[in-house]
C-alpha cells in the first residue's frame, strides 16, 4: 500500500524543509514534538457485522489456542471457552459499539471472542512515549450470574506473534482487566521467565484491584502510558485520566535486559471476554449454572497515540548505507525481509533514533513494493516504494532505528512470484 498523494507530498515538502534548513543553519535543527494519533478504531459500523480484517483491522484468534507444538491448551489460563469469528460473539452494535459476547449453549459450552490488532508496530520511539486507550463498559453483570467473566483490553509484544512460546519475556502490558463483575480494575506488566523469575510470574507486577464502583455499568477510559522519556523508565495505567499505578524499570528485581525485552519493541493490542481460568478462579471460581449468558463488554473507540520527544536534526554528506549488488548481496527475494546495520555506518551514532534516508530500487524482476520500518517490529501499512521490472524508483524517508540500530526492509510481491528486486539506500542525516 503506498502513501496517499497528498501525504507523500506533505511527507517530501517535510523532507525538503529540514535539509534546507540544515544547509541555511548549520549545526542541529529542532524538530518539535507533539501526541500524534496513528492508530484507531472507532466501531462505526453497521449492526450484527464482523470486524475489520484488512491490513489496518483486526484479526480473530480462533479455538482454545495458538494451535503450535508446544502451545499450551484453554489458552494458557485455564479458561474453559472457544473462540470463534461469528457475529453471535463479535459484531457492532450498529450505535457506535463492538460487542464481544460469551454465549452458554443448551450444553453447557461457552463459546466467546477474541481479536487481535493486524498491526503489531505500536512503540515507544526512542526517548519517547506510547499510548494505548480504550473507552469500554465491562460487562454488566455481577452475583453469582458473573462469576467466570473475564474482560480484558492488552498487549503483547511483536515477537510473540508467530513464536507463541517466547511469553513472558517479549512483554504482555494488560491495560484492564475485570473479573466476576466486581466493581474494580487492574493493570499488569508480564515480562521476564515463567515461572517466577524478575516479574514473578504468572502472576506478574500488578496493580492489585483498584476499586471502579460503576466500571461493569458506565463506560470509563482506560489507559497505559509507556514512557522512555524519563529515567527510569515507566509504565503508567489511567482510569478516566487519573494515574492509579506506576511500574518504573529499576522497580524491585527487574534489570535493564528484561525491561528491554519487555518493552524495546513494538506490540499489538487484544480485547477479549474469557470464562473461567485462573483469574477468575482467585475470586469465587465460575463459570457455574447461575452464570448468566449473553453479557457483553462493549467497546466504543480504540486509539493509539505516540509522542517523539523534541528532537535536533544533524545533516551528514550523503552517504551510501546499504546496496545489494555489492557489498550487501543478494537482492531482496519476493515476500522476504532482510535486517541493515545504520548506526556505525557513515556517521551514524549508538544515539540516533531516526535516519533521513533516500531509498532506491533497481533491476526489479516483478511488481511491488518496499517497506522500510524499525528491527524487531511489523511492517508498516505503507510502502516507501512501488516499482515495476527493470525501472529505477527512488523515494526520501524518515525511519526510526530499531534493535541494534537497525532498519528492516519488506519486498513485497505478488503471491508465488520468484522475483526479486535490489536495493540500496543513502543517509543524509539523523535524528536524537
Amino acid at each position: 500500500m503506498s502513501l496517499p498523494r497528498q501525504q507523500s507530498r506533505v511527507m517530501a515538502v517535510a523532507l525538503i524543509m529540514i535539509a534546507w534548513e540544515a544547509l541555511v543553519f548549520p549545526g542541529a535543527v529542532l524538530a518539535q514534538s507533539a501526541w500524534q494519533l496513528v492508530w484507531s478504531d472507532e466501531f462505526n459500523a453497521p449492526a450484527n457485522t464482523p470486524v475489520d480484517t484488512g491490513r489496518n483491522g483486526w484479526l480473530y484468534d480462533l479455538g482454545t489456542g495458538y494451535g503450535c507444538s508446544g502451545c499450551p491448551s484453554n489458552w494458557g489460563t485455564g479458561e474453559v471457552e472457544t473462540m470463534t469469528a461469528s457475529t453471535d460473539n463479535v459484531s457492532h452494535d450498529g450505535v457506535g459499539h463492538l460487542r464481544i459476547t460469551p454465549i452458554r449453549d443448551a450444553s453447557g459450552r461457552w463459546t466467546s471472542g477474541r481479536i487481535e490488532s493486524q498491526r503489531c508496530d505500536f512503540q515507544a520511539p526512542a526517548g519517547g512515549m506510547l499510548a494505548v486507550e480504550a473507552l469500554l463498559q465491562q460487562p454488566n453483570v455481577s452475583g453469582d450470574a458473573a462469576l467466570g467473566y473475564w474482560p480484558a483490553f492488552w498487549s503483547l509484544g511483536s515477537r510473540f506473534r508467530g513464536n507463541y512460546l517466547n511469553w513472558p519475556g517479549v512483554g504482555e502490558i494488560d491495560v484492564a482487566e475485570g473479573v466476576n463483575g466486581r466493581s474494580s480494575v487492574f493493570g499488569t506488566l508480564h515480562c521476564g521467565t515463567y515461572p517466577g523469575g524478575k516479574c514473578n510470574e504468572p502472576t506478574g507486577i500488578g496493580s492489585g484491584e483498584h476499586a471502579c464502583p460503576t466500571c461493569p455499568t458506565t463506560f470509563h477510559t482506560y489507559r497505559m502510558e509507556l514512557d522512555k522519556s524519563v529515567t527510569p523508565n515507566q509504565i503508567r495505567w489511567y482510569l478516566d485520566g487519573v494515574n492509579y499505578f506506576t511500574v518504573r524499570s529499576d522497580q524491585g528485581q527487574l534489570d535493564p535486559t528484561t525491561w528491554a525485552n519487555a518493552t524495546d519493541h513494538g506490540f499489538f493490542i487484544l480485547l477479549d471476554v474469557a470464562m473461567g481460568g485462573g483469574f477468575p478462579a482467585a475470586f469465587g471460581g465460575g463459570p457455574t449454572p447461575a452464570t448468566a449468558s449473553g453479557i457483553p463488554m462493549l467497546i466504543d473507540y480504540v486509539r493509539v497515540y505516540t509522542l517523539t520527544p523534541a528532537a535536533l536534526f544533524y545533516a551528514v554528506p550523503p552517504c551510501r548505507v546499504a546496496d545489494t549488488r555489492t557489498t550487501d548481496a543478494p537482492a531482496l527475494a519476493a515476500n522476504s525481509s532482510r535486517e541493515f546495520d545504520v548506526v556505525g555506518r557513515c556517521g551514524i551514532p549508538a544515539d540516533a533514533h531516526s535516519v533521513a534516508i533516500i531509498v532506491t530500487s533497481v533491476m526489479q524482476t516483478d511488481q511491488g513494493d518496499l517497506r522500510l520500518y524499525p528491527a524487531g517490529t511489523c511492517p508498516p501499512l505503507a510502502s516507501a516504494i512501488n516499482f515495476v521490472p527493470a525501472h529505477t524508483k527512488a523515494n526520501n524517508a524518515i525511519i526510526p532505528l530499531g534493535q541494534g540500530g537497525r532498519i528492516a526492509v519488506q519486498c513485497d510481491m505478488p503471491p508465488g512470484s520468484n522475483g526479486q528486486t535490489h536495493f540500496l539506500f543513502d543517509v543524509y542525516g539523523y535524528f536524537r
